[in-house]
Formats: structure tokens, C-alpha cells, sequence
């Protein structure tokens, strides 16, 4: 029975504690990640409205999944236990950049078109 023991336990289900911020973007990825893909999309919609349907996929993309992310029962509160308020802030105002380029780029876009 003394030989089976580690067996036993090795066998023997156990509940683990693992973070979750080690898996998931930090703040600062976060920021330049919506910055650097805002001013891409900027680029592309400032040169063709056509692009505009592609920009809005990535927008609806990177912002569905910034939802899913935060509201799930299991990761959203781990994520907001170990990095606080201003992760989501970070998560969510990553988007808007996102969308602020879009905007940018279609209203420039759409003024070049008029004259």
C-alpha cells in the first residue's frame, strides 16, 4: 500500500489557481495594438471607401471578441481581480481608436471624393 500511495495522489483530482494576466494582452499591448491597427485602417479607408467593409469586420471582430473576453463568467472577473478597472478601460478604448481611425479616415475620405 506504501508503494501506491503516490500513484493515489497523482491520481487524486485537484482544484489549481492559475492567473489569467500571464495569457492575456498587458496595458501596453493593449494601447499599441489599437493605435498601430487604427492607423492602418485610417490608411486604408483614406484610400479606398471600398476598404471601409473590411475595416468594420476587424472593428466588429477586435471588439466582440474585447466583449466576450470581459463579460465571461469565469475569465472576466480573474482578469479584473489580478489587473483592475483599467484594463477593461484599456480593452475597450483599444476599440475606440480602432474606430476613430475608421472615422477619420472615411470622413477625409468622403470630403476628397466631393471635390
Amino acid at each position: 500500500m506504501r508503494n501506491q500511495l503516490p500513484l493515489i495522489l497523482l491520481a487524486t483530482p485537484l482544484s489549481v489557481h492559475a492567473e489569467v494576466s500571464d495569457k492575456m494582452a498587458s496595458i501596453p499591448q493593449l494601447w499599441v495594438q489599437g493605435i498601430v491597427i487604427a492607423i492602418i485602417l485610417f490608411a486604408l479607408v483614406r484610400w479606398s471607401v471600398w476598404l471601409s467593409i473590411f475595416a468594420i469586420v476587424v472593428i466588429t471582430f477586435f471588439g466582440i471578441a474585447t466583449y466576450e473576453t470581459l463579460a465571461d463568467p469565469y475569465v472576466g472577473p480573474a482578469i479584473m481581480k489580478e489587473q483592475g478597472v483599467p484594463y477593461a478601460v484599456s480593452a475597450y478604448s483599444s476599440v475606440v481608436a480602432m474606430l476613430i481611425g475608421f472615422v477619420g479616415g472615411f470622413m477625409l475620405n468622403r470630403r476628397k471624393l466631393k471635390k
